[in-house]
């Protein structure tokens, strides 16, 4: 069964989850700053404060538990600046089958950016940057999309009909270490793009080259994604 990090940041395949919902290791509203432990990593954040708004756990068939945790930087009270979500083992299983499936996204070639050095069941790194729209159709299908937008609705917390997301994904066959961190362009005083499909939006990376103020936006999420890759790397190797 494929699993999906929070609104299509990353997708993973592992051998048949089940979801055993909300159970925060953190409380919801606790403040961090710096870096946040989560399952075996001590993983660092970008500057500025970040408040807990929940977590979303689900279980393989070997028993092991998955973890998405996920804080948010807001600007106002109703408006955040980025969110990030990070995946990893916080309950180790029966680990018989080995690793983890490829990652599709790895693969994606619809995205702003991608360095991909391994995407194997020994070995997952890769890097990318890429525009999501969230589209009330594609929400319904995604549990994890519907459990980001729920828990920023309940502080009543608006979310932007398109955001860019930049991602890293490290694994080996016994863990995995997965962030997402999405920009809301809107917080930075972008317009809101007057079209919603994925497609027709102004941020999709077919047509993003008619609209530079948007392509300097991606651009520079492309730089702090390429700033970045190192630290989560070295993260996933301590």
């Amino acid at each position: 069964m494929k699993t999906t990090v929070v609104v299509g940041l990353i997708s993973l395949l592992v051998s048949g989850c089940v979801t055993i919902g909300q159970a925060p290791s953190l409380p919801k509203g606790q403040v961090l700053e710096g870096s946040v432990k989560y399952g075996s990593y001590e993983v660092p954040l970008p500057d500025g404060q970040w408040t807990v708004i929940g977590e979303y756990r689900f279980q393989t068939t070997h028993n092991t538990t998955l973890g998405d945790l996920e804080l948010a930087q807001l600007k106002t009270k109703k408006t955040f600046e980025k969110v990030i979500t990070i995946r990893t083992v916080l309950n180790f299983g029966i680990r018989s089958g080995g690793g983890w499936k490829s990652s599709r996204d790895c693969e994606n070639k619809d995205m702003h950016y991608i360095k991909k050095l391994s995407n194997s069941s020994k070995t997952l790194e890769c890097n990318y940057v890429k525009h999501l729209s969230f589209i009330p159709e594609e929400i319904k299908k995604n549990s994890t999309s519907g459990q980001l937008i729920g828990n920023l609705s309940e502080q009543g917390v608006s979310v932007p009909g398109n955001v860019i997301s930049s991602v890293f994904i490290h694994g080996n066959p016994m863990n995995v270490l997965l962030v997402g961190v999405m920009f809301n362009p809107e917080a930075d005083g972008l317009s809101p793009s007057p079209e919603a499909d994925w497609h027709k939006t102004e941020w999709n990376p077919h047509n993003i080259d008619n609209f530079p103020e948007r392509k300097a936006y991606v651009d520079k999420v492309i730089a702090w994604n390429q700033k970045w890759a190192p630290r989560y790397k070295a993260a996933f190797g301590r």
